[in-house]
């Protein structure tokens, strides 16, 4: 436990000296990054090993390391906006292929008002999600000491910029993972690979991460994430009066700088019925951003309650904190 501690403060001692950045990231909501009330306590990481229900997500491959049938659900309170919640069946157990599905919806319509305008610029404040349901399904399986993985993330959502249509649409998520050596892994996905016409819904997204045991409790793990940036919510140019030639160019610019962060992140299970997870990550880049996370679980051979907290901008203390409760079964 010590050794884990100890190699996550030195790496986020080593990315807060090694950043450069210019001003602070704008904020997207927190539902766009959210893989499962556990996955929340990582910094929503984990590329190269995190529990089955977040890998529906993170890395489909990952579904085949654990031979189980489990549920999870959970509540997340966001920084700003709606509510919302989420659910992840896992069967890794009855067939050579593993597969999982997750849902998140919310318990309240969205309201298109709940947007930060100033002076006819949108800020890129927003307060709530525009998505209506994100279903996410994958499959895994494991070819001896490698496996690979494959999923979809469907989106239904209200139209960020005002007027325009609603979005549904389908994207292609891909992974794979392996292990280098008993206690050390590798894992590297790429989520939505395939659609351009959801991307200010479910943004492209790059994994790769390395995990590594200490002893069956304690797990340190290294995570790089590249994101295609939300157009209409990180713009800092972006303008309601602007033609659509000129949104067109700021587009093409935006997409030119995705977001790059590095993680640190430690899972430490105590007394055989209780874990301890934190992460720090850091943005890699000329746009700053930090990104704080924890949380604590109640843990047994078939039951785990989970109880998670992040501040995913830490620029934003007070605007910009998030907790979660996750329930994990596994049967």
């Amino acid at each position: 436990m010590a050794q884990a501690l100890i190699f996550l403060a030195a790496l986020s001692c080593f990315f807060v000296s090694a950043s450069a950045s210019a001003f602070d990231a704008r904020p997207i909501p927190n539902e766009y990054e959210a893989t499962t009330g556990t996955g929340l306590a990582l910094n929503n990481t984990g590329a190269a090993a995190t529990d089955a229900h977040a890998a529906v997500r993170v890395n489909p491959a990952l579904l085949s390391t654990e031979r189980a049938y489990s549920l999870n659900a959970g509540y997340h309170w966001p920084t700003s906006g709606r509510d919302f919640y989420q659910a992840a069946v896992v069967d890794g157990k009855t067939n050579a292929v593993a597969a999982g599905v997750s849902y998140t919806g919310y318990t309240e319509d969205y309201d298109p008002k709940e947007k930060e305008l100033v002076a006819g610029v949108k800020s890129g404040e927003a307060k709530d999600s525009p998505v209506v349901r994100r279903g996410v399904i994958g499959v895994g399986q494991a070819f001896g000491r490698i496996s690979a993985g494959i999923g979809a993330t469907y989106v239904e959502s209200h139209a960020i910029v005002e007027g325009d249509a609603d979005v549904k649409g389908v994207g292609l998520n891909l992974g794979v993972a392996g292990a280098i050596t008993p206690e050390l892994r590798f894992g590297a996905s790429l989520e939505n690979a395939s659609s351009r016409k959801i991307r200010d819904y479910a943004p492209r997204t790059i994994r790769a991460g390395m995990a590594y045991s200490f002893n069956e409790n304690v797990m340190a793990y290294l995570d790089f994430r590249q994101r295609d940036r939300v157009f209409a919510l990180e713009a800092p140019e972006w303008t309601l009066e602007d033609s659509a030639i000129e949104r067109k160019a700021q587009r093409e610019e935006l997409e030119k700088n995705p977001e790059r962060m590095a993680f640190a992140s430690v899972s430490a299970r105590v007394y055989d019925f209780f874990r301890l997870m934190g992460s720090y990550g850091q943005s890699v880049g000329d746009i700053e951003r930090r990104a704080l996370s924890g949380g604590a679980a109640v843990v047994n051979k078939n039951f785990s309650l989970t109880y998670t907290a992040s501040r995913p901008y830490m620029a934003r203390s007070t605007a910009h904190q998030a907790v979660s409760l996750g329930l994990d079964m596994a049967m």
